[in-house]
Protein backbone atom coordinates (compact mmCIF):
# COMPACT_ATOMS: atom_id res chain seq x y z
CA UNK A 1 0.00 0.00 0.00
CA UNK A 2 1.38 3.66 -0.74
CA UNK A 3 -0.67 6.25 0.25
CA UNK A 4 0.24 10.82 1.57
CA UNK A 5 -1.74 12.55 4.27
CA UNK A 6 -1.39 15.80 4.47
CA UNK A 7 -1.20 16.60 8.31
CA UNK A 8 -4.03 19.05 9.11
CA UNK A 9 -6.13 20.10 12.04
CA UNK A 10 -7.09 16.78 12.85
CA UNK A 11 -4.09 15.70 13.76
CA UNK A 12 -1.66 12.66 12.65
CA UNK A 13 -4.20 9.59 13.40
CA UNK A 14 -7.13 11.70 12.09
CA UNK A 15 -5.50 12.65 8.83
CA UNK A 16 -3.85 9.45 8.25
CA UNK A 17 -7.08 7.20 8.83
CA UNK A 18 -8.34 8.95 5.87
CA UNK A 19 -6.17 7.16 3.40
CA UNK A 20 -5.58 4.07 5.28
CA UNK A 21 -8.44 1.07 4.06
CA UNK A 22 -10.80 -0.07 6.61
CA UNK A 23 -9.21 -2.74 9.02
CA UNK A 24 -6.12 -0.67 9.07
CA UNK A 25 -4.86 1.52 11.79
CA UNK A 26 -1.87 2.91 12.38
CA UNK A 27 0.40 2.87 15.22
CA UNK A 28 2.40 5.89 15.99
CA UNK A 29 5.62 5.70 18.22
CA UNK A 30 5.47 9.57 19.86
CA UNK A 31 8.70 9.10 20.81
CA UNK A 32 10.13 8.79 17.40
CA UNK A 33 10.86 12.35 16.36
CA UNK A 34 12.48 15.19 18.03
CA UNK A 35 10.21 17.82 18.61
CA UNK A 36 10.53 21.67 17.86
CA UNK A 37 11.16 23.77 20.91
CA UNK A 38 7.82 25.27 20.88
CA UNK A 39 6.18 22.39 21.99
CA UNK A 40 8.15 22.37 25.10
CA UNK A 41 6.84 26.06 25.61
CA UNK A 42 3.38 24.41 24.96
CA UNK A 43 3.81 21.98 27.73
CA UNK A 44 5.42 24.70 30.38
CA UNK A 45 1.98 26.48 29.61
CA UNK A 46 -0.26 23.56 30.44
CA UNK A 47 -1.16 22.56 26.70
CA UNK A 48 -2.52 18.99 27.17
CA UNK A 49 -0.50 16.31 25.11
CA UNK A 50 -3.73 15.25 23.53
CA UNK A 51 -4.70 18.29 21.96
CA UNK A 52 -0.95 19.13 20.83
CA UNK A 53 -1.36 15.67 18.69
CA UNK A 54 -4.53 16.96 17.61
CA UNK A 55 -4.24 20.29 16.81
CA UNK A 56 -0.19 21.15 16.26
CA UNK A 57 0.44 18.11 15.01
CA UNK A 58 4.01 17.74 16.91
CA UNK A 59 6.10 18.97 13.96
CA UNK A 60 4.70 16.30 11.53
CA UNK A 61 3.23 17.94 8.23
CA UNK A 62 2.94 15.04 6.05
CA UNK A 63 2.48 11.00 6.42
CA UNK A 64 3.55 9.03 3.50
CA UNK A 65 2.79 5.19 3.82
CA UNK A 66 5.07 2.86 2.05
CA UNK A 67 5.80 -1.00 2.11
CA UNK A 68 9.26 -0.17 3.22
CA UNK A 69 10.66 3.46 4.40
CA UNK A 70 13.96 4.21 2.31
CA UNK A 71 17.21 3.92 3.88
CA UNK A 72 17.59 7.29 6.48
CA UNK A 73 13.69 7.96 6.43
CA UNK A 74 12.28 9.09 9.32
CA UNK A 75 9.78 6.33 10.85
CA UNK A 76 6.66 7.37 13.02
CA UNK A 77 4.85 4.18 13.24
CA UNK A 78 3.62 1.28 11.76
CA UNK A 79 0.55 0.06 10.25
CA UNK A 80 -1.45 -2.91 12.14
Amino acid sequence: MKALAHVTGGGILGNLTRVLPDGITAEIDWDAWERPPVYAWLDERGVAEGEQRRVFNLGIGMCAVVPEAPKGALVIGKLA
